[in-house]
């Protein structure tokens, strides 16, 4: 007999409290009146607490230490399968592809032992079949596309975090008749604030300008292009926000190239304070490289982040990037090719506030509708009350 009848559970292969797209989502649905939600996810014991008082019921996994992905991959579905006896749901939801075998064995179980019916959802949030940190690598990429396509054959519900990213899927998977639905990586709306927290590292001035790239340091970010780049902008800083397995080698980069302080790492920012950090800079960055289908594709939250705390963003000419700048005069974009010495024409032109301007103003006409708040019904939908 299970402990816990729920609703749905939702299955992430992540610290929910690191990971903004999949708390919204849990925290969102949660909040609907009446519903039982579960989240088995990484965390500890202590996080029982702070789950509880937003309506969810955490199964906490132990974050495993390995620097291999396998290892984690195994200790996550090892520890996992502890709770299936334990938890009973009406549906499942895999909050990425590394969760999705575990949502699956679940929801199959559930399937075989239950007269009525269950759903498995399956949230896509990247193109797992072309993920640019592993460009090149054709034995892991083949084995983690034909792991994918295994376990989404059991999928009721697909989500993706763009409509180009849908279209590409339902071709990839060849499944047109599975419901697919967008959720945006949008952050829960914030005003800019008034910040120099990052001007106030180096005591720089007004007349320096500040650019901020904030994420996990991975290969295919143009980091290494920025770093040439902001080395020909007079009175120009890059700040790199984050961590990640890519640190090192950027670090050394940026070491070798011997340009003081014009680069600096700040090391990882908790996200109740990345706002304001990002708020201080003057442009943000998200020069990424078309080196697989996943990053050809991308629409990062960072790019939203920058929106919200009201400063432009200098972006790749890539697709679902671009439409937004058509869209919404929120920044400028640089060739695919990431040539340096335009980069550093762009960093330039940014440089100056009054070229800046016309961008910050279509910031803060832009941020609410690209705020997590603004697609709180659509989400809603695809949950329907009715089919709980």
């Amino acid at each position: 007999m299970a402990e816990f009848d729920l609703d749905i559970l939702f299955v992430s292969f992540s610290d929910p409290k690191k990971d903004g797209r999949t708390y919204n989502l849990v925290k969102l649905i949660a909040g609907k009146q009446n519903k039982k939600v579960g989240l088995m996810a990484i965390g500890k014991e202590e996080d029982k607490r702070h789950y509880r008082a937003l309506s969810i019921q955490f199964f906490p996994i132990e974050e495993s230490k390995s620097s291999k992905m396998t290892l984690r991959w195994n200790k996550f579905r090892t520890q996992a399968k502890m709770y299936y006896r334990l938890i009973r749901s009406l549906d499942y939801f895999a909050c990425d592809l590394w969760s999705l075998p575990v949502a699956r064995e679940m929801f199959r179980k559930a399937q075989m032992n239950d007269r009525y019916p269950h759903r498995l959802f399956y949230d896509s949030r990247e193109i797992y079949s072309a993920l640019g940190p592993i460009s090149g690598k054709g034995i892991k990429q083949s084995i983690i596309t034909e792991a994918e396509k295994v376990n989404v054959k059991d999928v009721d519900i697909m989500i993706t975090s763009g409509v180009m990213d849908t279209d590409y899927l339902k071709d990839h998977f060849g499944n047109r008749s599975t419901p697919y639905y967008e959720i945006y990586n949008y952050p829960s709306f914030k005003s800019p604030l008034p910040s120099n927290i990052l001007r106030d590292k180096l005591q720089l001035t007004q007349e320096h300008s500040v650019f901020i790239y904030q994420g996990v340091i991975l290969p295919g970010r143009g980091l290494k292009q920025a770093i040439d780049a902001v080395a020909l902008v007079d009175k120009a800083h890059l700040f790199i926000v984050g961590e990640g397995p890519y640190y090192s080698e950027i670090k050394e980069y940026a070491d070798s190239k011997n340009i003081g302080n014009k680069v600096v790492f700040t090391g990882p920012v908790h996200y109740n304070r990345l706002h304001e950090v990002t708020c201080s800079a003057d442009v943000g960055l998200a020069l990424f490289e078309p080196v697989s289908k996943s990053y050809e594709l991308s629409l990062p939250n960072k790019l939203f982040e920058y929106c919200m705390a009201g400063i432009p963003s200098l972006i790749t000419d890539l697709p679902q990037m671009a439409d937004v700048l058509k869209k919404d005069k929120i920044g400028i974009a640089v060739d695919r090719k990431l040539d340096v010495d335009e980069i550093a024409d762009k960093m330039a032109y940014l440089h100056h506030l009054y070229n800046r301007d016309e961008f910050i103003k279509a910031t803060e006409r832009a941020s609410r509708r690209y705020s997590y708040e603004a697609q709180k019904k659509d989400i809603l939908e695809i949950f329907r009350e009715d089919d709980f």
